[in-house]
Formats: structure tokens, C-alpha cells, sequence
């Protein structure tokens, strides 16, 4: 393979074959479709937003989101783009709904959700089952979905109405991170934007490199790891919840710049007076929902954080080269929360927790992660990027994070050239800008176990953060009690 390809790429006569590599191989990572769904308070051209995302995709490093899912003889999952494009080949699966006679905000999913970001709030959340975030006829629920039906690997769905814009792009998680996807949108905005020029090159993946590394560096980076038995006793209490607790509800959850605000000096009343709060808002607000947890359930008085990184921003060989890694380059930790530290006042909660996220993205601790999950992909067929081995020998609950605000997902996009009308009254976010956005899977299915999660989708213009979490009842009950008096826990 020549060290100029592109992602897992081998050329033939007449089309490009562009590979997986071990991470995204793995058979749980084909399951996973997601949903970008982006809420606009813009009236936008659905046909422009078509043909720009055509016109992205048949750029010469970008060929591989126009192709066709496949099966290699090794058993790999492929996408096999063709040199020459036929005239009736399909980019991008397309469809469009127009709701030209409505107010978005009179759409049934739409009326449980903010209006704008002004107000820290707790919503219901988006309706998973909903027409409006994805085509009714669509069933995909992995990559051999994609194979037997020979559908594009790019599904945009847009449903225009008279004051605002509902848009969801639909995309296998085999192709890219929540890193990748912020840098496809901003490749995207300067299609649609007349910038086409201006797009970077997708650079070739490091993936070989990284593990070449990793080998040298066996011994500077070591994971530890978590005996069965007790990840047994984890899986038997979470059985156990889900049939005797009440089950975790999803919701939408606002906090402004100025609840934030507070946060941060509730927290630096707990710092000696010559030290500043060095601590950024993601830690911050994760160390807020981890005390309101613990308030709501004593089960989660300990519990293991568990957070994916981008490792773009922890080894150095990848800010090099000009251009965008759009693929998965993710690694997963767990971080275990005694109860002394929960307790604590959010400052030392919050400090704990940067700590050891210093820790565990160093460049040696990811490249034995990945040095790890290799050699189980070696031997097993299952490279779970949410690895139990790697936990703390302690039985508690996970609780999954997600710090998506992080990678400024939202920022990348602007459709400003795209807009044809414009919402009534005033706004906070420029024209062609998303008023918000969430990241999910696809297609939903009822969880089997009632596990914690949130996930901080993203940052408004203005400065307020939008949440996606599905948390206790009793959670949420202390989140409004909080915000509704200004304090944190």
C-alpha cells in the first residue's frame, strides 16, 4: 500500500477500495448509525444542501463517502468507490420533506423543546421514534444493512418549514468520530458556502503508525486490568436495577453561560484564596451531574466515569501534516469515583477528575490502549471501544460521558449562503447557524440495561450548553431544584 492512500485505501483498475482497520472492524462498531440531527431557526435550501454534500463527496480525497459497503475475502468491511462514476450512481441518499405552511415550532417533536438556549432548563427529550429526525421507511442497523440494500453510506434528510429548518445527516460510525464529523461539516460549510477550494485533503491513516509506536512503547504505558468476575458483578447489579428501579429517562437539559457562571464560583469558594479555578466547563459540568447522581441514587455514591477522547489532541505525530484525520481515532477510560471524593465539595470533585483526565490521555497511556485493543482484536472478533479490562478493580456503576461540546461540532457549520428565509424576532446565533444539535444512534432500540449516561452535545453562540442525558427521575428533579435557586450541590 503506497504511503500516500488515503484512509485504508488499495487501488485497482476501475475503483477504489477503502479499508477498515482493526478499530473499525469490530462487529459491536459496525452496529452503531448515527444521527446528526441540526435544528435551525433558517429557512434553508434543501436542494443546495444536496448538491454541495454531492459535490464533497466526489472530491478526490473525499471519494470514499460516495461509495458502497462491501465484504473483502478477509472478512473486512470495506467501501468500494468506482473511478468513474455512472450517470445514474447515487452520491448522497436524499430526501425532503417541505413544511412550507407550519412553524417548526408547531411540529409535535419540536413543542417539548426550547425555543432558544436563554434559560437554563430541563426539556423531554427529541422523540426518538419521530418522522421529523429521520425517514420513517429507514430500518439500517449496521453496515450489512448498508451491504444488502447497496445504499450510500450518506443519508441527508431535510424537512424545511416556514420560520426554521430540521436536518439530519445519517452516517454509519464506521466512517468517522465525533473529531471526524466536526471536520466533514466545516468541509461541508465551505462547500455551500462557495469555498470548495478552501476544503483540506483527508490525510492517511496513522492507525499503522500509532501501533508501530505502541510496540516500541510497550513498557512506557500500562493498562489495568479488570478481572471477569467481577465484571460479572457489575453486569448481575445492573440487571438487577433494571428490573427493580425505576428506569432512566432521557431529556434535553440547557445550562447558560450564567449557570455555569455559578458553578464556577460555588466551586472556587472551595479554593485557597491565591488559587484560581483552572477548571474548564466540560469537567466542570461533569462533576456537577456526578454529585447530583450520587444525591439521587445512592447506588452511584462511587461510580466509574467512563469518557472517549480524541487522541488527534494527545499524540503529537498527528498535528503534523495539513489536513483532517475523518475517521475513528477514539480510545476509551474509566474513571472510579470513591465516595470521599463524591462527597466532596465540586471543587476537589472537579480537580480529581481533571487530573485524571490529564493522566489518561497522555501519549503513552493511549498508545497502550490502542496497543491493547489490537491485540484483543487478534484474538477475538470483538474490539469494544468501551474496553471493562481497563476499569478500576472496583464494582460500581458505569456512568457514560461525552464531551462533544469539546470539538466545537456546532461551530463547524454554517449554511449562511444556503438560507432563503429567516425566523421572525430576535435571535442569537448568525444567520445559516444551527440554534442546536444532537448526536445519536440512528434507529432506537430499548436499552437492555438501565445505565447513566450524558453526553455535552454542544455550545451556543451565546455561551449556553445544551445536554443530552438520561439520568434517574430523581436527577432531574434535583437539577431544577438547583437551577431554579442558583446553586449547584
Amino acid at each position: 500500500m503506497s504511503s500516500l492512500s488515503l484512509p485504508g485505501e488499495e487501488k485497482a483498475m476501475d475503483h477504489q477500495v477503502f479499508t477498515t482497520n482493526f478499530f473499525e472492524n469490530d462487529a459491536e462498531f459496525q452496529k452503531m448509525i448515527m444521527r446528526t440531527t441540526v435544528r435551525f431557526n433558517d429557512r434553508l435550501d434543501p436542494e443546495m444542501l444536496r448538491s454541495s454534500l454531492s459535490e464533497l463527496v466526489q472530491l478526490p480525497t473525499w471519494r470514499k463517502f460516495a461509495g458502497r459497503f462491501s465484504i473483502n475475502s478477509e472478512g473486512r468491511v470495506q467501501i468500494i468507490t468506482p473511478h468513474t462514476l455512472p450517470d445514474d450512481y447515487v452520491l448522497v441518499d436524499y430526501r425532503h420533506v417541505d413544511c412550507a405552511h407550519r412553524n417548526i415550532g408547531d411540529h409535535e417533536a419540536v413543542a417539548k423543546l426550547p425555543e432558544n438556549l436563554k434559560a437554563s432548563s430541563v426539556h423531554h427529550t427529541w422523540g426518538q421514534e419521530s418522522s421529523l429526525f429521520r425517514p420513517d421507511d429507514f430500518t439500517a442497523t449496521s453496515t450489512h444493512s448498508y451491504i444488502a440494500d447497496s445504499r450510500p453510506p450518506l443519508l441527508l434528510y431535510v424537512t424545511t418549514f416556514r420560520d426554521g429548518t430540521m436536518m439530519s445527516l445519517i452516517w454509519p460510525h464506521v466512517l468517522f468520530d465525533g473529531a471526524g464529523l466536526a471536520a466533514f461539516l466545516g468541509a461541508w460549510s465551505l462547500v455551500v458556502n462557495g469555498k470548495i477550494s478552501q476544503v483540506p485533503p483527508i490525510l492517511p491513516d496513522p492507525m499503522p503508525n500509532i501501533m508501530d509506536e505502541a510496540t516500541m512503547a510497550k513498557e512506557q504505558g500500562q493498562l489495568p486490568k479488570f478481572p471477569v468476575h467481577k465484571l460479572l458483578l457489575i453486569v448481575v447489579w445492573m440487571l438487577w436495577r433494571t428490573w427493580t428501579k425505576p428506569r432512566n429517562e432521557r431529556r434535553f437539559v440547557v445550562l447558560t453561560k450564567e449557570s455555569v457562571a455559578r458553578l464556577r464560583h460555588r466551586a472556587a469558594l472551595g479554593a485557597p484564596a491565591d488559587k484560581e479555578c483552572k477548571i474548564s466547563d466540560g469537567v466542570l459540568i461533569t462533576a456537577w451531574i456526578a454529585k447530583t447522581l450520587a444525591a439521587a441514587d445512592k447506588d452511584y455514591t462511587t461510580s466509574n466515569i467512563v469518557c472517549a477522547v480524541n487522541v488527534r489532541r494527545s499524540l503529537p505525530e498527528l498535528q503534523v501534516l495539513t489536513g483532517e484525520y475523518i475517521q475513528n481515532l477514539v480510545a476509551s477510560f474509566f474513571i472510579t469515583l470513591p465516595q470521599t471524593i463524591v462527597q466532596a465539595p465540586l471543587l476537589q470533585l472537579a480537580s480529581f477528575l481533571r487530573g485524571e483526565i490529564r493522566e489518561r490521555t497522555s501519549a503513552a497511556s493511549v498508545r497502550a490502549y490502542f496497543r491493547d485493543r489490537h491485540e484483543a482484536s487478534l484474538a477475538s472478533s470483538k474490539t469494544n471501544i468501551y474496553d471493562p479490562r481497563t476499569a478500576a478493580h472496583t464494582v460500581v456503576l458505569p456512568v457514560f460521558v461525552n464531551n462533544m461540546a469539546s470539538l466545537c461540532i456546532a461551530e463547524q457549520l454554517d449554511f449562511g449562503s444556503a438560507v432563503v428565509g429567516t425566523a421572525q424576532g430576535k435571535r442569537t446565533n448568525r444567520i445559516g447557524t444551527p440554534l442546536y444539535f444532537r448526536n445519536s444512534n440512528a434507529v432506537w432500540t430499548e436499552q437492555k440495561l438501565n445505565m447513566a449516561s450524558f453526553a455535552v452535545q454542544g455550545r451556543s453562540e451565546e455561551g449556553s450548553y445544551y445536554l443530552d442525558a438520561c439520568l434517574p427521575p430523581r436527577a432531574y428533579v434535583l437539577m431544577e431544584e438547583s437551577l431554579r435557586v442558583g446553586e449547584a450541590l
